[in-house]
């Protein structure tokens, strides 16, 4: 690691986006999304298989054991999306 570790760790921990990737297993399809709220946004618990408050209540101990929640209907799997600093395309006025 770089002599600065603890800078660029901190500054990793800054540029990352929590990701939920859910897995629907009926069909196959993988979905994206950055919130556990928005997954409900799209699916039903009929579809996902677990309510909400359910799923939020274990998120926190399957984060910190690096565990999925799966079930017959899909897998939840919980990562970090890398995200490099800086302002590469923003816009701006003019």
């Amino acid at each position: 690691m770089h002599q600065n570790s603890t800078k660029n760790s901190h500054l990793m921990e800054k540029n990352e986006r929590k990701v939920i990737h859910l897995h629907l297993l009926s069909e196959d399809v993988h979905e994206y999304y950055g919130s556990l709220a928005n997954v409900y946004d799209y699916h039903t618990v009929e579809e996902i298989g677990i309510t909400y408050n359910s799923l939020k209540n274990i998120t926190k101990k399957l984060i910190e054991e690096g565990k999925n929640y799966e079930n017959k209907l899909c897998v939840i799997r919980f990562g970090k999306l890398r995200q490099k600093s800086g302002n590469r395309g923003a816009k701006t006025n003019g």
